[in-house]
Parts: C-alpha cells; structure tokens; sequence
C-alpha cells in the first residue's frame, strides 16, 4: 500500500509522477521497467521494516523465488534516502530504478516471474483489503496488538506492559485503526476478504496457483498473514480457520524459506 489514493489503478490513464520522478501509489512506473526475465533482477534492495506487512509479502516473494536482494532498515515517513518524494515502505531498488507501493512492485515483479498472476485478486482483495482489513482488527485488540508490536515490530518494551494496562498503550495507536477505516470508508472485514481468496481456489488444488507451488497471490496472501501469524495474534488465526485457509497456510509454510 502507500499514501491515500481515490483513483482505481485500473480507471485511470493518467500517471501520477512524483517530484523526485518515481510512481505515485498505486500508480505504474515511467518510463516502463524494461524486465524481461528473472535474471533482470540484479542489485536488488528491500527498503522498510520487517514489521509492515506489506514489506513481508515483498519479501516473501523475492525469496520464494530466491532473488538475491539487501534489506535496508527504513521507517515509515523517512523515505528510503534523503530527499525522497515517497514516504511510505516498501520500497523497491532494483539497478537504476526505483518503484514505490507494494502492489506496483508485484505487479512488476509478477510480469517476469508467473505469467497467471491475477492483478485485479492481489489488488483489490489483498493489497487493498485483506491486509488493511487485518491491520484495524488486530491494532484495537489489546492482546494482539501487544503481541504484533513486540515480535514483528520489535518493540520489546511494550511486552513488559501489563495486559491491564494495554488500553492506555493502545490510545495513540487507536488513531491508526481509525485512519484506516476512514482511508477505505467501504472495508469488510478480513474473513470476508480471505473467504474471496479461499474461494478462488480450485477444489482440486490446495494452492490458488492449481498446481504443487504456490503461485503469486499466494505468495500475496502469505506475507500478507506472516508478521500477525509469527506474532499469534488470535484474530489472524481466527480468519484463517473462518475463511478455511488453515490447511492452505500449513502447506505455504513448508513450501516457504525462513523469512526471519
């Protein structure tokens, strides 16, 4: 994700460019990426903080499809160098160029690495629901939250609060919960979300991609689960069981390397 956008990446044909000449959210970037195959993949660098979702599921895809890359710790609101126009993670180095926005990214890396990737599923339902959709749930849970911030986010501190005391913790953080919501008025909610998922696989397959690998929007969904599953945070396990994604997400994780 990134900064509030009203336009739907697939009604607009005017490009947003930045002051600094990289993408807008949601918008493509210009001039186009010249990636043919994987091997265009070279000095590669992950900018962000393994405690955003949307910066996991980059990462789960650059090493599912073990793509050498170099993280560099980067906060939200600093931007990945000084002077940078864009303020949100993650952020994409790849040679030359660089791309903001986690759907831009896959969507980029996507057109070289699984030609059935689904734009409108890993946009619309994940990028732009399911992982929002988790985020306010889990950031108004006192005990899931204490458990996200203090192992994804490693705010270790926060985990010697006591659970009593949470509420007051939480108060700031509330705000954020709050924004979302307002930046997406027509939300659903996560299982709604993961139910889409579930229900654009096939039968006969325990993968959205019909085969025995997973495919991008698993990936997708994947990294997109991975920082609230490693932190137990109970509602994410809850969607996972309503939606009937459990066997799917055990047999994601034997498929994935270690993302630690």
């Amino acid at each position: 994700g990134g900064t509030t956008s009203s336009r739907s990446s697939f009604s607009s044909n005017i490009v947003m460019v930045l002051q600094d000449g990289t993408n807008e959210e949601r918008e493509d970037v210009v001039p186009p990426l010249d990636w043919k195959t994987k091997d265009d993949l070279k000095d590669v660098i992950l900018y962000g903080t393994m405690g955003s979702p949307p910066v996991v599921k980059v990462a789960t895809v650059l090493k599912y499809y073990k793509i050498e890359y170099k993280f560099q710790e980067t906060q939200p609101g600093k931007g990945y160098k000084e002077g940078a126009s864009y303020k949100k993670i993650p952020v994409l180095g790849v040679k030359d160029r660089v791309i903001n926005d986690s759907s831009i990214i896959l969507r980029n890396l996507f057109k070289v690495l699984d030609e059935k990737f689904d734009q409108k599923l890993e946009e619309d339902i994940i990028t732009f629901g399911l992982q929002p959709a988790l985020e306010a749930e889990v950031f108004v849970d006192p005990s899931d939250f204490r458990n996200y911030v203090v192992t994804a986010a490693g705010m270790k501190a926060i985990g010697y609060v006591p659970l009593f005391m949470m509420k007051h913790v939480l108060i700031p953080f509330l705000g954020i919960a709050s924004s979302i919501k307002k930046k997406y008025p027509e939300l659903k909610s996560a299982t709604e979300y993961a139910s889409t998922f579930k229900a654009a696989i096939s039968q006969n397959s325990i993968f959205w991609s019909g085969n025995d690998e997973p495919g991008s929007v698993d990936l997708s969904v994947f990294g997109t689960f991975y920082p609230f599953m490693k932190s137990k945070c109970v509602i994410a396990d809850k969607v996972l069981n309503d939606a009937g994604l459990a066997p799917w997400y055990q047999a994601m994780i034997s498929k994935m390397p270690t993302l630690d």
